[in-house]
């Protein structure tokens, strides 16, 4: 079985079951925020990311906090006011991780703000041959909560690139061209940042 075929059926899996979720504990649920700059070099194929994530613990302590990540990016740097230690562990199951280790505990519905910053390649999500940049969830290409389709949150991120004047930047959300750069910002909650680009 190809790795992309295991994060596909991981994919739609979490999709599914975050339809079937009891509706009233959806409207009760704590929504995370993600803010920041992301670059994306087309040129270099490359793709950086400094992220502020506004993370929200859901129904149980937790001691440590896990992403999952594309395999191929360096994660540089993680800081919070509570954060020990922190791994990229490029061998965990089911998925790449990272491991961010938490001085306390962090209970349910509390609130912890992270800084995080990586790089890493964009060859497997951009296609040169088409002119195609696709991002979004089965590439893990920004830092996805371990228990997908369960945690929703809303995002607002500056996008600068190398890309042609003549290509254009859609996404899940509201997408705006910024002079060189662009807006990307989500008009509701979701588990996902979806952005193409392409001519």
């Amino acid at each position: 079985m190809t790795k992309w075929f295991r994060r596909f059926i991981f994919v739609l899996t979490a999709v599914f079951l975050s339809f079937t979720q009891n509706a009233s504990a959806a409207t009760d649920k704590k929504l995370g925020r993600i803010t920041g700059e992301v670059g994306l070099f087309l040129k270099e194929e490359k793709i950086t990311a400094r992220l502020k994530f506004d993370y929200v613990a859901l129904d149980e302590p937790e001691t440590e906090i896990v992403f999952y990540l594309n395999e191929t990016f360096n994660v540089r740097d993680v800081k919070c006011s509570i954060c020990g230690a922190f791994r990229f562990d490029r061998e965990a199951k089911p998925f790449a991780s990272l491991k961010i280790a938490l001085d306390e505990p962090l209970a349910p519905g509390r609130r912890v703000t992270l800084h995080i910053r990586y790089d890493g390649s964009l060859r497997e999500m951009y296609h040169k041959e088409q002119s195609f940049l696709e991002l979004g969830l089965d590439w893990f290409w920004y830092p996805i909560h371990r228990k997908i389709g369960q945690f929703d949150f809303t995002y607002r991120l500056k996008i600068s690139t190398d890309a042609p004047a003549d290509f254009r930047l859609v996404g899940n959300g509201r997408v705006k061209r910024k002079g060189k750069n662009w807006l990307a910002e989500s008009k509701t909650a979701d588990h996902d940042i979806d952005l193409v680009m392409s001519d």
